[in-house]
């Protein structure tokens, strides 16, 4: 069933020709948190893809869908955990839907949630 939303965009700043926009997830003394303005967008419709997630492509649509099971008997609160068992499969996993071959990725950011895990892993 499709839905509208309205979503929060950030606003254009002349700042950011010089400053890229940031959020920090920690306190720095004398630095502000972020230097982002938002603005609410219009109510847009949101699609509906269930039962049609093979009409996207990464090549046509510059994302996909795939089914994935995360290892088991992963501590979601420990970044070593997380750093030694998950990170290693999703790497071979994008690389395997990228064509394989010789290729350099690296997962930049990411940081352990606070939100419960059924929040993520949603198992209908």
């Amino acid at each position: 069933m499709d839905e509208y939303a309205k979503f929060r965009y950030i606003t254009d700043r002349e700042l950011y020709l010089t400053e890229k926009p940031y959020i920090l997830y920690y306190t720095v003394p004398g630095v502000p948190s972020n230097n982002i303005i938002f603005q609410e967008g219009p109510e847009q419709k949101i699609v509906d893809v269930r039962g049609r997630e093979n009409d996207f492509s990464l090549e046509d649509y510059g994302f996909t869908f795939m089914t994935f099971r995360a290892p088991k008997g992963i501590d979601w609160k420990n970044e070593t955990d997380i750093e030694k068992q998950y990170v290693p499969v999703v790497k071979e996993l994008v690389g395997e839907l990228l064509g394989g071959g010789e290729m350099r990725f690296e997962m930049w950011e990411w940081r352990v949630g606070i939100r419960p895990s059924s929040y993520v892993f949603h198992v209908p």
